[in-house]
């Protein structure tokens, strides 16, 4: 093994207690990455839209809106973005009983509609 390199050992048995397989897995340390929640432009001109960023909790086989938390007009810049965190972490949203929800995030600039989500669950 390298030097620096992590590694495991596997060993696969048979029924007999014989060795089918004997060998090092390598793995390597990976730096975390974070996800980023953004609109991004990537036009030569301003983008303006209404932004809508909304808590849904999954209830009766369908997402039901628990908190409207963002819904404004904004305008992305020429060939920049919008981070969503920005709009969304000042809010001070609390998912507080248990559950499955989701962040819906939708964009309508003139009826072109973009929208995304992210899906989480809260336990006890």
């Amino acid at each position: 093994m390298g030097g620096g390199d992590n590694y495991l050992r596997l060993v696969l048995f048979n029924n007999q207690g014989g060795i089918v397989e004997d060998r090092n897995i390598v793995f390597y340390k990976r730096e975390a990455v974070r996800t980023q929640s953004k609109l991004v432009n990537y036009q030569s001109s301003s983008v303006s839209g209404r932004l809508r960023l909304i808590l849904q909790k999954y209830s009766g086989g369908v997402w039901q809106d628990r908190r409207i938390v963002v819904d404004k007009q904004v305008t992305i810049p020429a060939n920049g973005m919008i981070k969503l965190d920005n709009e969304w972490n000042p809010q001070n949203v609390i998912a507080d009983a248990v559950g499955k929800y989701r962040i819906y995030g939708e964009f309508n600039a003139s009826g072109e509609i973009t929208e995304a989500n992210w899906e989480f669950d809260v336990a006890l």
